[in-house]
């Protein structure tokens, strides 16, 4: 019995040290033109917008999955989910992103208040090769004195100016405060 309860501590624990976050981040899903559950980031700064299509890869045994192509020219194009995840100040995720193509893969966190909106990006940058690759960020939350206090998270991803970036997944795990 003391070893069942041990065990059942020990699990409980390591739930406590990662959550999962939830956001289709494989592209199983698709709508019409975007993964379900992502949209475009159509803001003013984004024009002239980019392109974001769904591709089919096949794997060496056959195997097809899904993945998004995103493409920039003269702005960055940006995509980022549905889901909004509570979130405050010191907080910690894990957002980490397979990609390959040419140019500058764009991930991170939009961060927002929960009655004001956006208030701040917490914006990574990596150099893509032509092979799939992990890139692998962990962002601290943070308020914005001026904007307000963060209350959700949503995950993004994007190609900088002139890139050419094919994502095949994206995961992100709330992690402990530090």
């Amino acid at each position: 019995m003391k070893k069942f309860v041990l065990l059942a501590m020990l699990i409980m624990g390591c739930a406590a040290i990662a959550n999962d976050v939830a956001i289709n981040g494989d592209f199983k899903k698709v709508g019409k033109t975007m993964p379900s559950g992502w949209i475009q980031n159509k803001g003013k700064w984004a024009e002239p917008f980019g392109a974001i299509k769904i591709l089919k890869l096949t794997e060496k045994g056959g195997d097809a999955e899904n993945a998004v192509q995103i493409t920039s020219t003269t702005v960055r194009t940006e995509m980022y989910t549905t889901t909004k995840v509570p979130a405050k100040a010191g907080d910690v995720f894990e957002v980490k992103v397979d990609a390959k193509g040419t140019g500058t893969l764009i991930y991170g966190l939009y961060v927002y208040s929960e009655k004001d909106g956006w208030i701040h990006s917490n914006r990574q940058t990596a150099k893509v090769t032509g092979d799939f690759q992990e890139y692998k960020a962990t962002i601290t939350v943070k308020d914005n004195a001026k904007k307000g206090n963060a209350g959700i998270v949503r995950v993004f991803i994007g190609a900088d100016v002139n890139s050419d970036i094919v994502v095949k997944k994206v995961e992100a795990d709330l992690k402990n405060k530090e």
